[in-house]
């Protein structure tokens, strides 16, 4: 393990917070955190409020206009490949689907063995880059659904613009998988959010939600907690609070699987060092290659623990 991280920062006393109800179990009492938007340097002070129960976190006062605060380069956006680079990512699946390389939706399509027929939607699908590994991997029957996207195609993948909701108005019960990757803490009703994407699965329909969670880094960092990114993150829960949701939603959670990094350490730290702005450092360039490997073993280490700052809930209805 790496010695050479800071001692955690100390909580700040428990207040009671009147009108603003934990989105998870609805205490509340909580701890109020303050804390600055970093990541492209915009600035301003948000308020997060940290359950004193369930431990989750959610922004207090969602600005009125959430937009300003994401770039036009922040939504990655569906991109063409060159033959090159398609015939790289062909390889890079099929390496993965040997169990060779790792690339996380094709290790999740794996462990939940399912058939190259399998219905898969990614809800908050971005560029889409994950439909285009799958349909590398010989699956046929995909969609990519995003409110922030111009509806597309992308290699043969249909990408629309849509909402959850519109999308179970449009096609409920339609799918055997539907995964939401590093979206889920965008949105402002995480339970509503859980009662949708359960609406759009068909029989014995499986889910998987890759989001922050609270762990060490949280305890550690607190408002210099790389994941917090704020206002963007809207909600981040503890393992708890996601189980409790998912148990009000009618899903049930098989498993949880870390999947921290690194990336949680090295640019906490530089946040910690009063980094301006994130965006656009190549951050591993401020430590030596021993710190990197030093942090990986760490993000590892907790991983193991059960108390990394990211995870896979694998869920089913």
């Amino acid at each position: 393990m790496n010695n050479a991280l800071r001692p955690a920062v100390a909580a700040p006393p428990v207040v009671e917070f009147a009108g603003k109800p934990c989105k998870a179990c609805q205490s509340t009492v909580c701890h109020t955190h303050t804390a600055t938007e970093r990541m492209f340097g915009f600035g301003g002070s948000f308020t997060y409020q940290e359950c004193a129960n369930c431990g989750s976190l959610q922004l207090a006062d969602i600005p009125e206009d959430l937009s300003r605060y994401y770039p036009d380069n922040y939504y990655s956006r569906p991109r063409n490949l060159s033959p090159k680079k398609r015939w790289l990512r062909l390889l890079k699946v099929n390496l993965a689907m040997a169990g060779l390389e790792h690339v996380d939706v094709i290790d999740w399509v794996k462990s939940l063995k399912l058939r190259r027929a399998a219905r898969i939607c990614d809800a908050g699908c971005g560029s889409g880059d994950r439909l285009y590994n799958l349909r590398l991997a010989g699956f046929a029957n995909l969609i990519g659904i995003d409110p922030y996207i111009q509806s597309t195609r992308l290699h043969g993948v249909p990408l629309r613009q849509a909402t959850l909701k519109q999308e179970v108005d449009s096609r409920p019960a339609s799918y055997d998988l539907v995964f939401m990757n590093h979206s889920f803490e965008h949105t402002e009703d995480p339970l509503d959010t859980l009662v949708n994407v359960r609406k759009l699965l068909a029989p014995n329909g499986k889910v998987v939600i890759a989001c922050p969670v609270i762990g060490y880094a949280w305890r550690r960092y607190k408002t210099n907690w790389v994941q917090l990114d704020p206002p963007r993150h809207l909600f981040i829960p503890s393992v708890q609070a996601f189980q409790l949701l998912a148990r009000q939603a009618e899903l049930t959670v098989d498993r949880v699987v870390y999947d921290s990094t690194e990336f949680q350490f090295l640019a906490s730290e530089l946040y910690l060092d009063n980094l301006p702005k994130l965006s656009g450092c190549r951050v591993k360039d401020h430590f030596t290659r021993r710190q990197c490997h030093e942090y990986l073993e760490e993000a590892e280490f907790l991983n193991r623990l059960g108390d990394g700052d990211q995870a896979c809930f694998f869920l089913s209805y």
